[in-house]
């Protein structure tokens, strides 16, 4: 049903008077149950307008004389007077039925006001987490292209440095390459890969630290994109000696502290 504001104003104030017919009273109780915030308003706006007219009628004096007319009214015949108390009873009922169907509307806005309040607060705690979660996510991309552009210029810096070497990466199994930027001077390596296949979500790649002794120390995960291009810089372990092998191998998801997987990439540093 489409109104404007004044229509619907208009036939709320005929339903909370009780003047309209049953279908248009229907009607005006469907819209009211569909929870729609402007029936609901012209609802609350209907039973003030009534209540301002009620209050604003000023008492009428009773005509001079009705009180001796009431009483020869009373001493009338007994028929007459069972007559008026049937009648007086029927207005009675009247007024009761009256009084019922403003409660019944009453009630029912009190429902809708309160349903529409609770369909408000849920839309509005919505929004509220959609609202952190966007943020959260913003926050993550935001740190994660911080830690991008540290890592870049990190390598910059070590691209820049005479001190650094760097030692090819190869497999004998695929057409992986690899490159490793010894960068001595800050203790650091920077791992590049290319054409390493992509793996499963519960496999990584592990870059492993190999002494001439055999010795082999972790020195971190890493994934690839589709192409098999990965990246990862890693600090030299402290006190381990000289390195004599670089080496990839895939291994269970979250690493191992010794090596388990296959070798896919491997470089000798000397």
């Amino acid at each position: 049903m489409k109104l404007t504001d004044q229509e619907r104003l208009e036939l709320m104030l005929e339903y909370v008077a009780g003047t309209l017919d049953a279908p248009q009273t229907e009607t005006v109780r469907q819209a009211l149950l569909s929870g729609d915030p402007a029936w609901a308003a012209s609802l609350a706006e209907a039973e003030a307008t009534l209540a301002a007219y009620a209050s604003a009628l000023e008492p009428i004096a009773p005509p001079h004389g009705i009180k001796s007319n009431l009483m020869q009214r009373v001493s009338r015949g007994q028929a007459d007077l069972r007559l008026k108390e049937n009648d007086e009873f029927l207005f009675l009922r009247r007024l009761a039925q009256g009084f019922a169907a403003i409660a019944a509307i009453i009630l029912v806005a009190v429902l809708v006001n309160a349903w529409t309040a609770k369909r408000i607060e849920a839309a509005r705690q919505q929004v509220y987490a959609d609202m952190k979660k966007q943020m959260l996510e913003k926050d993550l991309l935001l740190f994660s292209l911080q830690s991008q552009i540290n890592s870049n210029t990190r390598v910059l810096e070590a691209l820049h440095s005479p001190s650094v070497k760097v030692v090819d990466l190869g497999s004998d199994k695929s057409k992986a390459v690899g490159r490793v930027l010894v960068d001595a001077e800050h203790g650091t390596w920077h791992v590049f890969t290319t054409a390493l296949a992509p793996l499963p979500a519960d496999k990584t790649y592990e870059l492993w630290f190999i002494t001439a002794d055999q010795k082999k120390i972790a020195g971190g995960t890493f994934s690839v994109d589709a192409g098999g291009n990965g990246m990862i810089t890693a600090p030299i372990p402290k006190d381990i000696g000289p390195v004599a092998i670089a080496a990839i191998t895939d291994e269970p998801a979250g690493g191992v502290e010794v090596p388990t997987g296959s070798i896919q990439l491997v470089g000798k540093l000397q």
